[in-house]
């Protein structure tokens, strides 16, 4: 008797482990279905920002990865300019170039995406399926941001002019105008930024870290967001911008790892399945103002960046899947 119990026990917890396994996919699936259904703005071209008070009465909200550069040449028509005007120009060039994030009013957030959030390019509209590790840390794997700046690229599109005449992207195709932020929006994100006049480096970068469990509710996604530059004596030669670029992936593992100590310091602890890390850097010259932001937008959708209003059909589509239902190649 004990015995048969004990069998007919083992073959019902097989059947339910193996239930639990196929439900995980599912659940997620179900949750970013919730999430998109809860997370579709007001305007039918544009996103919005998140607690836009004619948007969904929900918790949830959408981020994308932006890392840009902006610069300011220093000639007749703009030596004089004091520090405050070349860098409100900068600023506004380093936002507009690449990732179109434009004519916004950007409140600083903390850097964190909540269970009701979603991370664009990863969550939603993949765009990391392919990729693999560059590295480990504490067991933990490390990847390349790009395909998240990329996916980003995608949602807002990108600006010819400040490409082109700046400077910032120099060899990188443009797309122009897609579902980027309504202007004048009152934009919450998690924001860095740095200036530098004169001869030298300046960058941004941006960290991700990916809870193991992500769907439960006492765990969040993490930002780490940082900028800088380094100077030289006289415009940067290749020397100086290949020692900066090592110092930059040397500081890419130090951020890693802050990330990590990060997760493990919480009431709960938190072990990251994946990283996501990378940063822009651009050789600034001595008649050269400029400013590097990192920003991850906390937004809701466009309507028609829905692919047929259907919010659910969002959820299981990749990037290029998204790009292909929505006629963009």
């Amino acid at each position: 008797m004990t015995r048969r119990r004990r069998i007919k026990y083992n073959k019902r917890t097989r059947k339910r482990r193996g239930r639990e396994k196929r439900g995980g996919k599912n659940q997620k699936i179900k949750r970013m279905e919730n999430i998109i259904l809860g997370a579709i703005g007001p305007y039918k071209k544009n996103c919005a920002a998140f607690g836009n008070p004619s948007g969904p009465n929900t918790h949830n909200y959408i981020n994308i990865c932006k890392l840009g550069i902006g610069k300011v040449k220093l000639d007749k028509s703009t030596q004089d300019w004091d520090a405050v005007t070349k860098g409100i120009l900068a600023y506004d060039r380093a936002e507009t170039n690449g990732t179109y994030l434009g004519q916004l009013n950007v409140i600083a957030a903390s850097s964190f995406i909540g269970p009701y959030g979603a991370l664009w390019g990863y969550d939603i509209a993949n765009n990391t399926s392919d990729s693999d590790a560059m590295y480990s840390i504490d067991n933990v794997p490390i990847y390349d941001i790009d395909p998240l700046l990329k996916a980003g690229e995608a949602l807002f599109g990108t600006n010819q002019k400040t490409t082109e005449y700046y400077g910032q992207t120099q060899n990188t195709s443009t797309i122009g105008s897609r579902f980027y932020i309504m202007p004048g929006e009152i934009q919450p994100c998690a924001v860095k930024s740095a200036k530098k006049e004169g001869s030298g480096v300046i960058w941004s970068a941006m960290g991700i870290g990916i809870p193991v469990d992500s769907l439960l509710d006492k765990v969040a996604r993490l930002f780490y967001e940082d900028a800088g530059s380094f100077s030289s004596p006289e415009n940067p030669t290749q020397q100086f911008i290949e020692e900066s670029k090592q110092k930059l992936d040397q500081k890419m593992k130090t951020i890693a790892s802050a990330m990590i100590k990060n997760g493990r310091d919480q009431i709960i602890p938190i072990e990251y399945s994946k990283i996501f890390i990378g940063f822009k850097m651009l050789p600034v010259m001595s008649d050269e103002y400029a400013t590097a932001i990192t920003l991850s937008p906390y937004i809701t959708l466009a309507k028609e960046a829905v692919p047929h209003g259907n919010p659910r059909q969002l959820a299981h589509m990749s990037l290029k899947q998204w790009e292909k239902v929505m006629n963009f190649h």
